[in-house]
């Protein structure tokens, strides 16, 4: 297996738009958040805390991440792009959930600005996790996402994630 070491002030990324990309490994998950002028108010939301919810609709997996008390952001999830996902293990008891590399990345540089390691709860674990195990090949993947964020704002994938 190969490592790739992570140091803050490291360029990480290309220069990128604003967006939050999250991916299942078999040692966990590893979240980025690209974000454009950063500000002070949104670093340091991100050293606070996390907050993560999860649905799936059309069969794509939305995992939603909330820094401090900014505002809900979502990231699609598809498995059959997970480059270093070979296999899907459920948390062995309700106290454990996946470990989370979170990364806050500045979109215009690629510069890692601040990165953690957080537990996420073991109900939005197994949901995240179970939906992965079942997510069907999505041969018009992108056509699909493109079609259900043309339909839904965050928001309304927030609700949908509320009511279950």
């Amino acid at each position: 297996m190969e490592f790739t070491k992570y140091e803050v002030g490291q360029r990480v990324l290309s220069p990128c738009q604003d967006g939050v990309t999250f991916d299942l490994t078999d040692s966990g998950a590893l979240l980025v958040i690209h974000m454009r002028n950063l500000t002070t108010e949104e670093t340091q939301a991100f050293k606070q805390a996390l907050a993560f919810r999860s649905v799936v609709h059309e069969g794509v997996i939305f995992v939603l991440v909330r820094m401090g008390s900014l505002q809900w952001m979502d990231a699609p999830y598809y498995r059959w792009r997970s480059r270093n996902l070979t296999e899907i293990e459920l948390p062995g008891d309700s106290h454990s959930g996946l470990a989370v590399h979170a990364m806050l990345v500045e979109a215009t540089t690629g510069v890692l600005v601040a990165q953690k390691l957080v537990g996420m709860d073991n109900a939005t674990s197994v949901r995240i996790l179970e939906a992965a195990r079942e997510q069907p090949e999505i041969p018009d993947y992108n056509a699909r996402l493109a079609r259900i964020y043309a339909q839904y704002s965050t928001e309304e994938l927030l609700k949908k994630a509320t009511k279950k």
